[in-house]
């Protein structure tokens, strides 16, 4: 790199630092308080490195270095700073104009410039925790040079993440930007809003199994993740630590870390140039082009015939419709799981009821509050109109139909083949599917009423995921509120359910002649049965609201 492309990029990398600090406009304060908790972090880092220090250098505790802990420590901040430094050069690259930038500088020297900007930004995040820790870990161990040999650590893996997260980062982007009709910024949003469920999941299992997390820990120990612990601690000049450091995995470490900057360097320096220069003409919007009519649907219509009138048909579509150009729906039923993990889970497990009435009562409320949980936000663009062309009993009816037709094949290609393959019988399968979808509709019903006092004029634009479209929705807590009511009326009529399925009801109920098969069937059907019924009601104060709805 010649001397003059060296100023240009340096000159980049300040310019793109200078538009940052402008976009962000914080004041002096909260610089202060950002600067101030980095300390604050540091100090915390500096006081538990120096205790490990102090453990490692009297041989207490375990007596030996905890590789595999330290490795999994090292893993999760290199995913942390990758992700990071992917996200910081992802907004930077959204806003260069390279239309004029390219005019004056080759895309290379773009590249290397902005590559520049991240690197710094996020090395000056991550420098004070790195100095504290490695500062406290040399004066426990009383070897200065391991604060060098540390920092050298923590800088090589930051180095690594930096430049590996952006180009992992672009490279994603471009294969977003080539899937057709918007589907690669779907499969971003999804895994930005939904991928904490998998981390949840994984949670809960560990939490209700008695899995081990030792053979993952011996295999980061003995595995090469745990060279940069030895790179760490080569430095130390005590002898039980000493001992245990292996300088040819410390050697190895740092060689590898060196030579993979290189690669990820130049496929962001690539990929950067491939998405200005060669697809700068075929990037399309993210709006889909679908219009459809809301009248015509085949299937529907040899469905139900003459048994559903045309309106509510017509309405039942528009829902699909809109919840598949734009997957709202989809985001509120995150929070249904939510609600089943944190509070219907620890009752189950309270009563003893069977995981599997939990799993199919929370999808029962995820499936109802997708299509009922925000009747004012989807329709605030058309619900003046919406109010003027049909009546409560046609919306309410529609809405609910749509939320049947999919929730009902839903729960059942859920339950029959879990069904078929455990331990219940054929008809406890049958009323649990029944029970899942009756569920289903008493949510869609209650967020229907409940929903539906939504003031339209407190509603105001909001970023969303899944489109470009400005999308309309109230802040503040009031949602959440609203939501917690919604899931708390629905989730009571599981109560005979989760009653009949424990296993002391069940077997107290041969004492009267029943079986417990007997029990349990009646159980669920019973909580189907008062579905229905909180299903009517709601279905009719929701009638009853949308009839009397103003506009604010």
């Amino acid at each position: 790199m010649s001397d003059d492309t060296r100023r240009r990029v340096v000159r980049i990398a300040r310019t793109e630092r200078r538009r940052h600090r402008r976009a962000v406009d914080d004041s002096r304060s909260l610089r202060y308080l950002r600067h101030g908790s980095r300390l604050a972090v540091a100090f915390a880092l500096a006081i538990g490195a120096y205790a490990l220090g102090r453990e490692l250098a009297a041989g207490t505790g375990t007596g030996s270095i905890p590789r595999g802990e330290l490795a999994l420590v090292a893993a999760v901040v290199v995913v942390a700073t990758a992700w990071r430094s992917g996200r910081t050069f992802h907004t930077r690259f959204e806003r260069i104009r390279p239309e004029f930038l390219l005019t004056t500088v080759s895309e290379r020297t773009a590249a290397f410039g902005l590559l520049a900007f991240v690197a710094v930004r996020v090395a000056a995040s991550l420098a004070a925790p790195t100095i504290g820790a490695a500062v406290g870990l040399a004066i426990g161990l009383r070897s200065p040079a391991v604060a060098f040999t540390a920092t050298l650590a923590v800088g090589a893996l930051a180095a690594v993440a930096i430049v590996g997260g952006c180009a992992l980062r672009l490279g994603a982007h471009l294969a977003a930007r080539r899937l057709a009709r918007g589907r690669g910024r779907t499969l971003r949003d999804l895994l930005v809003a939904l991928g904490w469920l998998p981390l949840l999941g994984g949670w809960l299992f560990l939490r209700t199994t008695s899995y081990s997390m030792a053979p993952v820990f011996a295999a980061l120990e003995s595995g090469p993740l745990s060279w940069p612990v030895d790179l760490a601690l080569l430095g130390a000049t005590g002898g039980s630590v000493r001992a245990a450091t292996e300088p040819t995995h410390a050697l190895a470490a740092l060689a590898v870390l060196s030579f993979a900057v290189v690669p990820f360097v130049s496929a962001t320096v690539a990929l950067a140039g491939r998405s200005w220069v060669r697809d700068g003409e075929t990037t399309r919007s993210s709006v889909v082009d679908d219009s459809r009519t809301l009248t015509d649907e085949p299937r529907l219509e040899r469905l139900f015939g003459g048994r559903v009138s045309r309106p509510v048909r017509a309405v039942a579509r528009k829902c699909w419709l809109a919840e598949r150009r734009v997957h709202r729906g989809l985001l509120v039923a995150a929070y249904a799981f939510a609600f089943g993990a944190l509070i219907l889970l620890p009752i189950f497990g309270i009563l003893g009821a069977p995981l599997f009435l939990w799993f199919v009562a929370t999808l029962g409320l995820a499936l109802g509050i997708a299509v009922g949980g925000q009747p004012v936000e989807t329709e605030y663009q058309g619900l003046p109109m919406l109010l003027t062309t049909i009546d409560g009993r046609t919306y309410v009816h529609g809405t609910l139909l749509a939320g049947l037709l999919v929730g009902a094949p839903i729960v059942a290609a859920v339950v029959v083949p879990v069904g078929v393959l455990a331990p219940p019988t054929l008809a406890e399968t049958a009323a649990l599917a029944v029970a899942g979808v009756a569920i289903c509709g008493c949510t869609a019903a209650v967020g229907l009423a409940v929903e539906l006092t939504v003031d339209r004029a407190e509603l105001g634009p909001v970023p969303s995921f899944f489109t470009d479209i400005t999308v309309y929705a109230e802040t503040g807590s009031s949602p959440f509120r609203r939501l917690g009511t919604i899931f708390a009326i629905a989730s009571c009529t599981l109560l005979p359910a989760v009653v009949g399925n424990v296993p002391f009801v069940y077997d107290a109920g041969l004492l009267i002649g029943l079986s417990s098969e007997a029990v349990r069937v009646g159980s669920l059907l019973t909580t189907a049965l008062a579905a229905l019924v909180v299903s009517s009601v709601a279905s009719r104060l929701a009638i009853g609201r949308y009839d009397e709805y103003r506009l604010g």
